[in-house]
């Protein structure tokens, strides 16, 4: 054999080798091992062969969203001297709760503020829900916009029309009860669903996380069996896992926000209304039934305490006094129109008063637990994985008897306004 011969074979046994070792480590790879194993190259000069190994050091990193926004926000809290506001929440049936009487608690306090407050409402909304119809535009959206007192209302309409209807200063997030009960509070959808509002809200605003209230235990939305154990497949997976216990849950939601929400740039502020709900009942002793008007929702007295709530903690600024003294038939739940005009008794506004303030100067804490008197019972939750045995408070209210009594509905019944009006969602 001639000598250049012998040098092509050589040649072509080393690239076989290199060959072999090439599928040798993708087969290694294609096994599932983590391990990343070390690369071989081989040369070949004149008649001989070298093999050169090279480390490769695998590294694992945390998922990082790239795509964080980056927000341009207004002034930290609503600078009430700019007389022109224009407020929106992304959310669900409590989010019509909180906002309902918005604008008529607003313009009591600053009532030459040219005020525009929207409800951009899904029944039952969660993050999640809320983000493939912003991805896709669907015209799934219930619209509520109200400049004037009284709410126009549009119905199945896309995420882009509301968005760009107003140049929106504050965009209120409502998250589900189900967002609130998962540990990091759907990281990744809370930060997808800020980039999607971003696409179409262009100006300066503030993104603003809203936490509202518990559900209450009172057995008066419930028979005793419900209130103890919900039924299997219950939707709020909040009340699956801690029970209708409103302490605990409060607890839950309150805790999660601190720990995600208030630590996290993306949304510039946080709110909660659910804070002075709280504190009328645990401290001041006001009975469930008069802040809640069945399982999850407010009565429409608990609704303008959530709306003084949230004037105070947007503002940044404590109630002083209240000038609504009655909620007009149109303006109550369509369940408590038949019992007429409802009075807000001076009772009633220093309830109001005292649970406001105290939510804009604690919001996320469980208010001292003074005005009530608990009796614990053991309750069973079942999971999908496993049973838990819960606490559930049983509430029993008691009154200072040296305070005038806080009654929630008035017993006047009034011819309702004949004035067409829309009506409120199926909630």
């Amino acid at each position: 054999m001639s000598k250049r011969a012998r040098q092509w074979n050589i040649r072509v046994v080393a690239l076989l080798l290199a060959a072999a070792i090439a599928l040798g480590l993708s087969a290694c790879t294609r096994g599932g091992s983590d391990k990343v194993e070390p690369t071989t190259t081989a040369t070949t000069t004149g008649t001989t062969t070298t093999a050169t190994t090279t480390e490769t050091t695998a590294t694992t990193t945390e998922k990082i969203i790239t795509n964080k926004p980056t927000r341009t926000t207004a002034t930290p809290i609503v600078d009430v001297k700019k007389k022109k506001l224009s407020v929106l929440i992304i959310g669900n049936s409590h989010s019509i709760d909180a906002f309902w009487l918005l604008y008529q608690a607003y313009m009591d306090q600053y009532s030459d503020t040219d005020l525009c407050v929207g409800i951009y409402h899904y029944n039952g909304g969660s993050i999640d829900e809320h983000l493939a119809f912003l991805k896709d535009n669907t015209a799934a959206i219930r619209y509520y916009k109200n400049t004037s007192g009284w709410w126009n209302i549009k119905y199945d309409v896309t995420p882009e029309s509301v968005l760009t209807d107003q140049p929106w200063d504050v965009i209120m997030m409502q998250p589900a009860k189900e967002d609130l009960a998962d540990p990091n509070l759907n990281h990744d959808g809370r930060y997808a669903l800020a980039e999607a509002v971003d696409r179409y809200v262009k100006n300066p605003h503030e993104f603003v996380w809203h936490v509202s209230w518990p559900s209450p235990n009172d057995e008066m939305f419930f028979s005793p069996d419900y209130v103890r154990q919900p039924p299997v497949g219950y939707k709020d997976k909040l009340t699956r896992l801690y029970g209708f216990n409103p302490v605990n849950q409060f607890s839950v939601m309150t805790g999660a926000t601190k720990k995600w929400v208030l630590t996290d740039p993306l949304y510039s502020r946080a709110v909660c209304s659910g804070t002075s709900i709280m504190q009328a009942h645990l401290t001041q002793g006001i009975p469930q039934a008069e802040l809640w008007r069945d399982y999850t929702h407010l009565s429409d007295y608990g609704r303008l305490m959530a709306a003084y709530a949230l004037v105070a903690q947007l503002t940044g600024k404590p109630i002083k006094s209240v000038g609504i003294d009655a909620i007009p038939v149109k303006w109550r739940h369509k369940q408590n129109k038949a019992q007429g005009v409802q009075t807000i008794t001076p009772a009633m506004k220093k309830v109001m008063i005292k649970a406001v303030n105290h939510s804009l100067s604690d919001p996320w804490s469980i208010p001292p637990q003074t005005g009530v008197t608990t009796t614990t019972t053991t309750a069973t939750v079942t999971t999908t994985a496993t049973t838990t045995t819960q606490t559930t408070d049983t509430t029993t209210t008691t009154t200072d008897t040296t305070t005038e009594t806080v009654s929630t509905e008035d017993t006047t019944v009034t011819t309702e306004d004949t004035t067409t009006v829309p009506t409120e969602p199926t909630e």
